[in-house]
């Protein structure tokens, strides 16, 4: 058998042999490393370049709930029940906008968009698989921003533009839920003060019961029956309700949720040159095993 011509002995190398071989082959090598060096840098240019935007949100002011100051939407103070009802609606806001189903209504319902949907169906990808994973909440903690938002997107997708239309779409929507809510709560209390108000008149009560609730210190209060309050003050609470009830079907919210506008920026990937120098580097391994493998046959 004949030895390797790779080896001077069992444990040597012989270098100079390998560089004579590597030379005598250099078409192989110089094919392979330009085969493999060219797929990589059409890999490369072929992908689709991938963006970021981010955009800050802000909290829905409580004054715009000031009217529900006097009305409690939860059974808590009255100073609490405001904040509530803020913070519920930023609640319903913040669920409804990291709904997938609710993104994929808007991309669907937008016309602005249509140039990138048709780009969708050419190339046969549905709208809930291409957004799907790509919009979520980002976590600033070096800022203390708890409100930005991010979405990754092709470069066909007129981001700041849409992403500014999805907040103000999601906010309208949030608040057409929300005022169903409120509106169901308020038509409930006005049916329990109109059923304490027919008490009140069968009685022939106007005016308020009081008595007193810690003896001997004076201390006056109202039974806590509600028909108690009598005619009068059920009837300014139920007129009260009443006006609350068409403040709330004409409810707007006055303000801008977006706190800082769309920022759009690429996404951080290995250069095409990059990946033609890795693509070099392979073909020249790929050429010395097949080199080696040739010399192996001939041994």
């Amino acid at each position: 058998m004949k030895k390797n011509n790779f080896y001077l002995s069992d444990n040597e190398i012989d270098l100079g042999n390998i560089i004579k071989s590597i030379w005598r082959d250099k078409i192989i090598v110089l094919s392979t490393c330009i085969i493999c060096g060219l797929f990589s840098y059409v890999y490369s240019v072929s992908q689709p370049k991938i963006y970021k935007a981010e955009i800050v949100l802000r909290d829905t002011p409580s004054s715009i709930f000031e009217v529900y100051l006097n009305f409690e939407i939860i059974e808590k103070s009255q100073s609490q029940s405001r904040m509530n009802t803020a913070q519920q609606f930023n609640d319903e806001f913040k669920l409804n906008l990291l709904s997938h189903d609710n993104l994929v209504q808007f991309v669907e319902d937008n016309n602005k968009i249509n140039d990138f949907k048709n780009n969708l169906k050419k190339k046969n990808i549905s709208v809930r698989n291409y957004f799907k994973g790509k919009f979520g909440n980002v976590e600033d903690k070096s800022k203390q921003i708890s409100n930005k938002y991010s979405l990754t997107y092709s470069e066909s997708l007129p981001a700041e533009t849409f992403l500014n239309d999805y907040i103000i779409f999601t906010q309208e929507k949030s608040l057409i839920i929300f005022k169903k809510m409120l509106i169901q709560k308020i038509l409930a209390q006005i049916k329990i003060y109109q059923q304490n108000l027919k008490i009140a008149e069968n009685i022939d009560l106007k005016n308020p019961i009081l008595q007193s609730m810690v003896e001997g210190r004076g201390v006056i209060n109202e039974p806590e029956a509600l028909f108690y309050k009598g005619t009068k003050v059920l009837s300014q609470q139920l007129l009260f309700l009443n006006n609350l009830l068409d403040e709330t079907q004409n409810l707007k919210l006055d303000y801008n949720p977006i706190l800082e506008k769309t920022l759009s920026e690429p996404l951080i990937r290995q250069s095409p040159k990059i990946l033609l120098f890795i693509g070099l580097a392979l073909g020249f391994f790929f050429s010395l095993i097949i080199i080696f493998v040739k010399k192996l046959l001939k041994s």
